[in-house]
């Protein structure tokens, strides 16, 4: 059998039991985090897909998740820009900008910036893909898609 033939059927393998749903956000989830994630188009409102498209700003998501100090609205960006944003990966400048857009940003937050982005890559809630470029873990994305 092929090296593709192989990696399809271990795929196949360990999707099986999946929804339909969750198999596709999976898929979705492991495009993404391989910096491939499918380009998004605006689906026509009658179409299944329109369900899947998420809306919404940071606030959206700082309320969502409860973001309440520098290093969870810092978190709160991240997930706005993988899943509101399609972004697989983002630089530090746009992370920060997005987290500064939340309105419980406060400006006693910006010197905490870099000692909270050091402590989040060293938890692993976030992944350092390259100097200053960041994207989500798989298991942060999949929780995150199954909640907006």
């Amino acid at each position: 059998m092929s090296k593709l033939g192989e990696v399809t059927s271990k795929i196949s393998d360990l999707l099986a039991p999946l929804s339909s749903e969750d198999q596709q956000r999976v898929v979705h989830a492991a495009l993404t985090l391989l910096g491939n994630a499918p380009q998004r188009t605006i689906p026509d409102s009658s179409s299944p897909a329109a369900s899947q498209q998420r809306e919404g700003t940071i606030n959206v998501v700082t309320a969502e998740l409860g973001a309440d100090s520098c290093r969870k609205i810092l978190v709160a960006a991240a997930v706005h820009l993988a899943l509101f944003e399609g972004k697989s990966k983002w630089t530090k400048q746009e992370w920060i900008s997005r987290a500064a857009e939340a309105r419980d940003w406060k400006t006693v937050y910006s010197p905490q910036v870099s000692r909270d982005l050091g402590r989040l890559i060293k938890t692993g809630a976030i992944v350092e893909r390259s100097k200053d470029t960041f994207s989500l873990p798989s298991s942060t994305l999949l929780e995150m898609q199954s909640k907006f």
